[in-house]
């Protein structure tokens, strides 16, 4: 089965047919405030459904979902932050010395413009542990912006597959090793165990929620670091983000009322800068944003959202002209136009309470950690790559408890996967990083 047919049939059509409706466009708009200051977390049905600084956090922690997200993202373009993180040729065990001179001739690292697992602290700030399951630092990295500079050593992360048990441990320092300080994090104990990311803030040393809890928002505003123009190099960008509970499909050339679901041949559920900042371009005679109005997008709700199954159309219709002295706000075009039905479209895993790749970016070979309430006959497990093509698969019996399968990846490209779970009654996806 290619991937397009599992996300859109696993997602969508869980218990037979969808609800063939087709709402009217409703108008709504997503506040950037005054000169970009401000993120917009934004709801489908809903609207705007929270508004906050872009400037208020320097790294964003996984909080929520797989045990094994363990990517830290850094704020490099909220509004006057210029941040920049480089990694340094420093061993933990030098933390707290003075490393002032250390970054001289380092480029600086930036997330993935892609991926929301794809923070600029990569999958190299420590070696994974089989034993106990941990991520262990042994990397220290400077992060420098408008507020200070800072040595931050991410010295662990204990994953678990059950939320309560996982733990990060922190350290951080001014970069010339002074004013050191140790935090340890339970993001289920803090109540982030159903948000995306948790935020620290590198200046006042604290941590704190600033998102939605996961599935209640779409769409987020914001400025972010992505390429623009066939220019060389990543520049901030104001552009709308898709959330980790929606997939996507873009359809260009075509007006918004012309174009049909049931031509879409797949949705992306893995890349959220599709839309970005791709929805207006610069007239660079007037030096005025106009808009592409022959272009939009199907968002389909994915398991794990409030209203897994439900898909909207949306385009935008509105960009300030200019943007000094004003209150941005982006202008959108909204209509349902499928809603699943109010039963059966998420069926709950009865038979497995989690389902977690580790570790992921991988080489050679990953694990495949499950832990199953009962025993589950002839599973089949399917990788496939973001074309759709299945490039393995296997056939297991999976016995009740915790138990690892480990999976020979050691042919596949580098890459981005689909690692898929299916047997009677239940089926899951997981995204693979090989590197």
């Amino acid at each position: 089965m290619k991937l397009k047919s599992i996300l859109l049939t696993g997602a969508v059509c869980v218990s037979g047919t969808l609800m063939a409706q087709t709402y009217d466009w409703r108008p709504d708009t997503m506040g950037t405030g005054l000169g970009y200051i401000e993120d917009s977390y934004f709801h489908l049905d809903e609207g705007e459904v929270k508004n906050v600084s872009n400037s208020d956090w320097d790294l964003a922690i996984p909080g929520s979902g797989n045990g094994f997200r363990y990517v830290v993202a850094t704020n490099n373009f909220g509004t006057g932050l210029n941040g920049k993180l480089y990694k340094l040729p420093r061993p933990a065990a030098d933390f707290g010395a003075d490393m002032t001179a250390d970054t001289a001739g380092l480029t600086p690292l930036n997330n993935e413009p892609e991926y929301w697992d794809g923070g600029a602290f990569g999958d190299t700030w420590g070696y994974y542990n089989i034993d106990d399951h941990s991520i262990n630092g042994d990397t220290v990295f400077a992060y420098i912006n408008a507020n200070g500079a800072y040595q931050v050593l991410i010295q662990k992360y204990k994953a678990t597959t059950d939320p309560a048990g996982r733990q990060w441990t922190i350290k951080v320092a001014n970069l010339d090793g002074t004013d050191t300080g140790t935090y340890y994090i339970e993001p289920h104990e803090e109540g982030y165990s159903d948000e995306h990311f948790f935020f620290f803030n590198l200046e006042d040393r604290e941590y704190f929620s600033r998102e939605p809890k996961v599935g209640q928002w779409h769409l987020l505003a914001t400025k972010y670091g992505d390429v623009y123009g066939g220019m060389e190099g990543v520049f901030g960008i104001t552009g709308v983000l898709t959330g980790p509970t929606v997939s996507i499909a873009a359809v260009s050339p075509l007006v918004p009322d012309d174009a049909d679901y049931e031509d879409v041949e797949g949705y992306n559920d893995t890349v959220r800068n599709i839309i970005g900042g791709n929805f207006k371009v610069l007239n660079y005679e007037t030096f005025k944003w106009e808009l592409i109005d022959s272009l939009s997008y199907f968002i389909q709700a994915l398991e794990g959202d409030d209203q897994a199954g439900d898909i909207w159309q949306v385009y935008f219709d509105y960009f300030p002209e200019g943007t000094s002295g004003t209150d941005v706000k982006i202008g959108l075009q909204i209509r349902k136009v499928y809603e699943a039905p109010a039963t059966g479209i998420q069926q709950q895993n009865e038979l497995i309470s989690n389902f977690v790749l580790a570790p992921n970016p991988a080489s050679g070979s990953v694990n495949l950690l499950i832990d199953a309430r009962q025993s589950i006959d002839n599973a089949v497990i399917t990788l496939v790559d973001i074309s759709g093509r299945t490039v393995a698969q296997y056939h297991k019996n999976i016995n009740s408890g915790f138990q690892n399968l480990v999976m020979d990846i050691s042919r596949l490209n580098t890459g981005m996967y689909m690692v898929h779970v299916q047997a009677e009654g239940f089926q899951m996806t997981e995204k693979l990083i090989v590197k």
